[in-house]
């Protein structure tokens, strides 16, 4: 075992998914057994509070270089909203809650702790208020990929600044903003965020260094993309790969004023439950999308993308509803004056039972 590269020593772990065979090769030789503990840790998932309190001592006064294993984390409902919390006029904790809280300084002082960390993925937990989380970003200086769904950023200390100028600088390439996220104050739970605070956490989009971009839409967010709103900076320069969701009823306005401005980069462009969406309300000025190759989403909005002036050479759409002649008619609004399309995948309900009563020759004259 000591003359093989440890290269082939990973392939041959990677291998084996019987948990006798790995614990037998573990056995081996001391070489097997580093690569096994850096393996095991190299994607983390805490999915409740009581998952991390059960690693902590593995974690506690390491000197064998696990620190440097972790590559990726998920934290799911881990940090929570102290449950029954009271604020006290010197502002101070009341009974237990001052034991919620410490749990949220353990976990960031360990994800901070991951000096390779490279992707980290949170879903319905509590974090801090959005400028405190820019600087915890910015001392994780590994982090390229990050997922926030459905989670509650506290609100800021009264008498604080507010200063978002750390957000444009992260070194962030994937961002994903999923769900409904909130600001909230569980201190004083029925004096409602400002506008301003309430959508402090999308300064996230102002990230400078983003490649890749998942979002689900609603009007707070929709708004901030469309710059209606006046403390956002936001400069796409770099996005290539591009994800709407419409999640919740949106100002429509905001989608192709947003496409317009910001887009001119994005090569991959999705449309998820856009088929509410009226084509005339997607209107995008001739360059828009000037370098858009791949798009998938409704293909009533086909047209409108591939009228932006882009050089289309693949798409996908999927309209059950959809009759035929409709498909035929689309088809020939894009792949007739779109000669670099290379891939089309359309799928629609009544396809397999039209197809057999002549539609292929409609489809075909759709292309000439």
């Amino acid at each position: 075992m000591s003359v093989l590269a440890t290269e082939t020593l990973i392939q041959i772990f990677e291998h084996l998914d019987n948990p006798r065979d790995l614990f037998h090769v573990v056995q081996t030789c001391l070489v097997f057994h580093g690569i096994a503990i850096e393996l095991l840790y190299r994607h983390i998932q805490y999915r409740s509070l009581k998952s991390f309190n059960a690693q902590t001592a593995r974690w506690k006064n390491a000197q064998d270089g696990l620190y440097s294993f972790p590559q990726s984390v998920v934290l799911h409902d881990v940090l929570r909203v102290p449950q029954g919390a009271r604020w006290m006029w010197n502002d101070h904790y009341k009974g237990t809650e001052a034991l919620q809280v410490q749990p949220q300084i353990d976990l960031w002082v360990r994800l901070l702790s991951f000096t390779f960390l490279h992707t980290l993925s949170i879903s319905h937990c509590l974090l801090p208020d959005s400028e405190s989380f820019s600087y915890l970003l910015q001392g994780c200086q590994s982090l390229r990929k990050l997922s926030i769904e459905t989670c509650s950023f506290q609100r800021k200390p009264r008498g604080f600044s507010v200063s978002y100028g750390l957000f444009p600088w992260l070194p962030l390439e994937e961002l994903s903003l999923l769900g409904e996220n909130t600001v909230t104050d569980y201190r004083w739970p029925y004096r409602p965020p400002s506008d301003a605070e309430a959508g402090s956490f999308l300064h996230l989009l102002t990230v400078r260094s983003i490649r890749t971009l998942n979002i689900d839409l609603d009007y707070q967010n929709c708004a901030f993309l469309a710059s209606r709103t006046s403390s956002n900076v936001i400069s796409f320069g770099n996005l290539e790969r591009l994800r709407l969701r419409i999640s919740k009823r949106c100002a429509e306005g905001n989608i192709p004023a947003f496409l317009n401005a910001h887009c001119a980069s994005v090569k991959t462009l999705e449309l998820l439950d856009f088929a509410d969406l009226p084509s005339d309300h997607l209107r995008l000025r001739p360059g828009a999308l000037r370098h858009l190759t791949n798009y998938k989403g409704p293909a009533a909005l086909a047209p409108a993308v591939a009228a932006a002036g882009c050089p289309l050479g693949r798409l996908e759409t999927s309209d059950l509803m959809m009759s035929v002649s409709q498909a035929s008619k689309v088809l020939g609004e894009v792949g007739g004056h779109r000669p670099q399309l290379e891939a089309l995948d359309i799928t629609i309900q009544e396809w397999d039972v039209e197809i057999h009563s002549g539609c292929p020759d409609e489809v075909c004259r759709s292309f000439h």
